[in-house]
């Protein structure tokens, strides 16, 4: 028998792979985005919020491996969306920019996911709201 504790963990794993579903379905995000992946459009996102990160710095902020991280640039290199250049003072250290197609993408992307949510959170009460606000919070520094 499942215990209580695993079916709510269970339970909380499974929205939250809703919710990131919902993040780049494909009525959505992806219609703006050129079909981009959850993870594709955190990296994009995280270099238009700090552009010129070293791949290192970007693989923690995004909180995905090195050798993880090098495949979703690649793609993102490929869409025209970040590009890539060796450190002059030290040729080991890769760093990558979002280009204005990806910074105008990446823009695009957080319109429309904050214009859905807010449509759908217009129905919901303020104390839903509220409530909702402080266990994605709590969640988040769960994770953190």
């Amino acid at each position: 028998m499942v215990s209580t504790s695993e079916t709510i963990q269970d339970q909380i794993v499974g929205a939250l792979h809703r919710l990131l579903q919902h993040t780049t379905d494909a009525h959505g995000v992806n219609g703006h985005t050129g079909d981009m992946t959850t993870a594709q459009l955190a990296c994009l996102r995280e270099l238009v919020q700090q552009d010129n990160l070293t791949q290192t710095q970007l693989a923690e902020r995004v909180h995905l491996s090195p050798s993880t991280l090098v495949g979703i640039i690649d793609r993102l290199e490929v869409k025209g969306l970040v590009q890539r250049h060796r450190d002059l003072a030290d040729r080991r250290r890769i760093h990558v920019h979002a280009t204005a197609t990806g910074t105008e993408t990446a823009s695009s992307a957080a319109e429309i996911l904050e214009h859905r949510l807010a449509d759908k959170l217009a129905g919901v009460e303020l104390r839903q709201q509220e409530a909702m606000a402080a266990a994605l919070q709590q969640l988040a520094a769960i994770l953190d």
